[in-house]
């Protein structure tokens, strides 16, 4: 197991050497929950990379999420909410964040659908490898969230979902490439 923290301050680094590196068992599927609990608590901001893939914050991205329904469009989404989409979620990047919205019409109910059958017809969690614990969590997590919000009313209608993100798909890729 080779863990790196990513941009830590000195500080940083001994508040990890004390509480963190002496607690891990080798195990990545236990470290990564451990880790991503330790990180909410603390509210670390280093990146921390096990084994060369980064331990996802589930405080941040369940806020984020959260924030995004609450708003009712994706033209605030985060890079760290992104990149958790393009990255660990399922979806290729569009190109950037912006094709990313676009192509999802901004609409946070393309958004849960999204989290339910991504680009590769998998839910969030289903996407993810076993080690990949930290994932898992924040997908069922998201997957919960999604639960209650389809049952007030208002919900979505999946019919049609593939085809229209393939239609807005093209249409980002000819704005953006003529």
């Amino acid at each position: 197991m080779k863990i790196r923290l990513i941009k830590a301050k000195p500080h940083e680094q001994q508040l990890w050497d004390s509480e963190v590196a002496h607690c891990l068992t080798g195990n990545e599927g236990i470290d990564r929950l451990m880790i991503q609990e330790w990180i909410s608590k603390n509210d670390f901001r280093p990146v921390v990379m096990y084994d060369g893939n980064s331990v996802i914050r589930k405080d941040k991205i369940i806020t984020e999420f959260k924030r995004l329904l609450q708003q009712g469009s994706l033209s605030r989404m985060s890079d760290y909410f992104y990149c958790f989409l393009s990255l660990d979620a399922g979806s290729i990047a569009h190109f950037n964040k912006q094709g990313w919205i676009s192509t999802y019409n901004n609409s946070v109910e393309c958004l849960c659908k999204f989290f339910l059958h991504n680009e590769f017809g998998r839910d969030v969690v289903s996407e993810q490898p076993g080690w990949k614990t930290d994932c898992i969590a924040i997908g069922k997590e998201i997957l919960a969230i999604i639960q209650m919000y389809r049952g007030e009313p208002g919900g979505f209608d999946e019919s049609n979902w593939h085809a229209t993100i393939r239609a807005n798909s093209s249409r980002v890729v000819s704005e953006q490439f003529g």
